[in-house]
Order: C-alpha cells, then structure tokens, then sequence
C-alpha cells in the first residue's frame, strides 16, 4: 500500500540514537551490545523521518532476534558521508546467526521469512526494501551463517528541495 510521505530535512544519526533509545529494551533482553561509529560530519538528508525510522526499527530488531538466539552479540551501526560522491552510507553489522546464502536473494520478497510459524509475516525487509527505493536509494545484505550480517543503506544525500 502507498501512501504519501511526509518530506522533512532529517538527521540521520538522531534518528538511528532514538531508534537505538526505542528498542533499549530489547536490545539488553537478547544480551545486544550496541557499538556506534555516526559520522559527526553527516549532513542532514531530506526524506520521511517516520518510514526510515521503520527501516532501522526492523534492521535492529532482527539483529536483536537473530542474536538473541546465540546469546547475545554486538550490533554495529554506523553512518559514513562521501562528499565526492553526494552519498550517505548507513551500516548495520550484527554477529547473530547470519543467513544462509540460498536466503540471500529471497530476503526482500514480501512473506519470505526464515523464523518460525507464528514469528514473523516475512514483510519487514520487504517494506524495507520499499521504502529505501522510495528514498532513492539502495540496500544491500551479505551474510555468512554463524558470523551475522551486514546491511548497508546507500542514500543520496540530496540536501533541500
């Protein structure tokens, strides 16, 4: 479903600290530890705040989950400006049980989903997906099953307008 967005100048480390501040909770229940590296020099990006807040609430609640089930880990965040190519790099990096490479491909399909009947509706990367491509921008997964992954967001930083 398609709604129209709300466009505002955002910081994009502010909303990753709120979102990290939203999921506290349940980040210390699956024993997560939080490691940060925001750019200080990244520059405002103009966008949705509420749609990409839902990108890094799902980002990190996966991470959560998929290191809940090893005992916890460390999730990674962090945010990257290259000037020269006007592009905002944003990384989540966790050390869960990872995803195994025939997955790979499917993770963005709408109701793919690896966790349990019950457990999930295989819609959050896929909405993820969506709403980075309605940012104009792109997402990317590698993985390696017992290593965690890492997603990276790119997004054209696009100032004003």
């Amino acid at each position: 479903r398609r709604s129209k967005i709300d466009l505002k100048r955002i910081s994009l480390n502010q909303l990753i600290e709120k979102t990290l501040f939203l999921n506290a909770n349940l980040l210390k229940i699956n024993n997560v530890t939080i490691k940060t590296d925001l750019n200080s020099q990244l520059p405002d990006f103009y966008g949705s705040e509420d749609q990409l807040q839902q990108v890094f609430m799902n980002l990190v609640s996966n991470a959560a989950e998929s290191m809940g089930e090893t005992d916890g880990g460390i999730l990674t965040v962090n945010t990257v400006y290259s000037a020269e190519n006007d592009v905002i790099f944003i990384k989540f990096n966790d050390t869960g049980i990872g995803i195994h490479n025939e997955n790979i491909s499917k993770l963005f399909e709408p109701f793919f989903t690896t966790k349990e009947r019950d457990k999930g509706t295989g819609l959050g990367l896929s909405t993820v997906y969506g709403i980075v491509k309605q940012h104009d921008g792109d997402i990317q997964v590698k993985s390696e099953p017992g290593k965690g992954y890492v997603f990276k967001i790119y997004l054209k930083a696009k100032i004003g307008n």
